[in-house]
């Protein structure tokens, strides 16, 4: 069973969100910030790591960072506010540091459960299962 950590300060929304998961057959871990979501990866490593940048304890960008170093292959999907899509800087320095996925909220959830799909498992989908 994949697990996926997902950081993000919004209880309602990672409650309901890591329900979603649960469903679909993931095991999901639940931060609500940085120092918590590092403390989670390093006792348990997650195989993906769903977060969003802007957290009110802690900055996404410097978590990225430091998660590059010590993870360097772990798939990041990052969430972004939807205010932010008018800024061009975020996604694309977001790819700079490993994301091969960035979502602004509120998004598809049939998006991001494709994306995590993909990311977990691209050989399978390569071969077309």
């Amino acid at each position: 069973m994949y697990h996926i950590l997902l950081i993000d300060d919004n209880s309602f929304f990672s409650a309901t969100f890591a329900g979603l998961l649960q469903r679909a057959g993931y095991r999901v871990s639940l931060a609500p910030d940085n120092r918590e979501g590092k403390g989670l990866h390093r006792r348990d490593p997650a195989h993906l790591v769903i977060m969003s940048i802007y957290l009110e304890e802690g900055n996404g960008q410097a978590y990225l960072e430091d998660l590059r170093e010590t993870f360097a292959t772990t798939p990041v999907i990052a969430l972004l506010r939807e205010s932010a899509k008018g800024e061009l800087f975020y996604p694309l320095l977001l790819k700079e540091l490993g994301n091969r996925r960035v979502f602004f909220k509120p998004f598809r959830t049939e998006e991001v459960l494709d994306a995590i799909y993909e990311e977990l498992a691209p050989p399978a989908r390569e071969a077309g299962w």
